[in-house]
């Protein structure tokens, strides 16, 4: 959503970032760039799959983000590993290990992370641009994600821009039972 040209080319994203832009630009708004922000992106999400159930749901609607659960059937497969971007680092050097593939144990770069520091860094940097609320509703749509590959929520909600001045569990009423 951040690129003049977004691709793949046949999704039309760049349709898509019009659109998003109309809908959840505020016309008061001081952002004057011509892409979407991340907090207008992930109202787009919210909203656009507020009433998805099954996997059919999010694979008939949703072109590029969707939830794993969806994506490669997690459950179906008995995987011997499975690398977080978290621990990266860590992880790929037991695989390498494991799996004998030396000629790899010298690469280190992860492309996708350009200039940060690393993925938690640039996470960070993105939820502090989301209202507790937002990170709520997301987590809602991606739940299972969360509790397969166990992740947590308090850490993304702690960098929600009014986390600030909470008290310690407000705001949490939707984990209950978690």
């Amino acid at each position: 959503m951040l690129s003049k040209n977004p691709g793949p080319l046949k999704f039309n994203f760049k349709k898509l970032q019009s659109r998003i832009l109309k809908k959840y630009r505020k016309p008061n708004s001081t952002d004057t760039s011509r892409f979407p922000s991340f907090s207008e992106f992930v109202q787009f999400v919210i909203d656009s799959t507020r009433s998805f159930k099954t996997s059919r749901d999010w694979k008939e609607n949703v072109k590029c983000w969707l939830p794993y659960w969806v994506r490669c059937s997690v459950c179906s497969f008995d995987y011997n590993v499975i690398m977080k971007l978290e621990t990266i680092e860590e992880d790929k050097r037991f695989l390498v290990t494991l799996s004998r593939l030396n000629e790899l144990r010298d690469r280190n770069a992860w492309v996708h992370l350009k200039n940060a520091t690393s993925s938690s860094t640039l996470a960070a940097k993105y939820y502090k641009e989301l209202t507790r609320h937002q990170i709520l509703q997301l987590y809602k749509r991606y739940e299972l994600d969360f509790r397969l590959f166990q992740y947590g929520i308090k850490d993304y909600l702690d960098n929600a821009k009014d986390a600030e001045g909470r008290k310690e569990g407000q705001g949490t009423e939707i984990l209950t039972g978690i």
